[in-house]
């Protein structure tokens, strides 16, 4: 909201009714209570929560005002690990507003920067608010694993068959050799009998 204008909430005498409904780029991906992730068709999107308001109209006549929570855009990095960054460099930037203008210590600001480590570590804990995320992300990368190893065993695979072909092919060859050696030959000529 920008500077000295006030809200519809504190403008209206209308009743208020709060919805606990969200619109907006809704996150995959849940950072804090603020941010979280979200993706579009062409990259992933840093999305910041807010409350909203809106005038509900019935008969052409202001009825009341419904409040809800929308999801605005921050910035549009290219992939998962830039948007963390992204994350981080705002959210030091925020913290370092409201801790550090009033402390000189340089103490606070590695306490800034253990902060935003420790709401990272959070969110990317497998057993916190984004355990379903992580479950499936760490099924997909077993299943990369796993089809990189299958693909190995193909390929050794055919190099085994490749081998025993070859192998085959040999003995056939050796056998030959042999079998013409010892057999009996049916048209001997005189030289050879004797």
């Amino acid at each position: 909201m920008a500077r000295g204008k006030k809200s519809l909430i504190e403008t209206s005498d209308l009743p208020i009714v709060e919805k606990e409904e969200e619109e907006g780029s809704i996150p995959y991906f849940i950072i804090d209570d603020e941010y979280g992730i979200s993706c579009s068709d062409l990259c992933e999107i840093l999305v910041k929560k807010r409350k909203a308001s809106r005038t509900v109209s019935e008969d052409n006549k202001p009825h009341h005002i419904e409040t809800y929570w929308t999801w605005d855009n921050v910035c549009y990095p290219s992939n998962f690990s830039l948007a963390l960054s992204c994350y981080c460099s705002k959210k030091e930037l925020e913290l370092k507003k409201r801790k550090l203008v009033k402390s000189k210590d340089y103490k606070d600001i590695l306490n800034v920067q253990k902060e935003i480590k420790d709401i990272i570590y959070k969110c990317l804990d497998g057993n916190g608010i984004n355990k379903e995320f992580l479950s499936f992300t760490s099924v997909y990368d077993e299943r990369v694993k796993l089809e990189e190893e299958i693909k190995q065993l193909r390929d050794i695979k055919n190099k085994c068959l490749e081998s025993v072909e070859s192998l085959m092919d040999l003995i056939k060859e050796k056998r030959s050799i042999v079998i013409k050696n010892t057999e009996p030959k049916k048209h001997r000529t005189k030289l050879e009998n004797e």
